[in-house]
């Protein structure tokens, strides 16, 4: 867990296959133990808690303020040096590490900030 703890950035995002980087192109994550926030602006706009499971690759968010207040994402991760990978699903957990039209899951590559 330790690897994930800090604050990243978005370097791309896709869902459906398509390219959405720009609808997070100012938004930060940092993740603390089991909590994250979502920044934008250097405005907190999203606050939950989330279990990492390092050997299986699974992350289970819950949003407990803002927009994701009451969801639950179940995602699967995979760090990449300096980057992590993580694409989320509000249904079943995802299968890999791509997007298409056949599901509505969110692939973003963070990129860990220089604290």
């Amino acid at each position: 867990m330790n690897a994930l703890l800090g604050i990243w950035m978005v370097m791309s995002a896709e869902m459906g296959g398509k390219d959405i980087t720009a609808m997070f192109a100012n938004e930060r994550m940092e993740i603390k133990q089991n909590a994250y926030s979502i920044l934008s602006a250097n405005i907190v706009t999203d606050l939950g808690t989330l279990t990492i499971d390092e050997n299986m690759g699974h992350l289970d968010i819950v949003g407990t303020e803002g927009p994701n207040k009451g969801k639950q994402f179940k995602c699967i991760y995979k760090m990449e040096g300096d980057k992590v990978v993580i694409c989320y699903s509000l249904g079943d957990r995802p299968t890999a590490f791509a997007t298409d039209a056949s599901n509505q899951w969110v692939l973003i590559t963070w990129t860990k900030a220089n604290d």
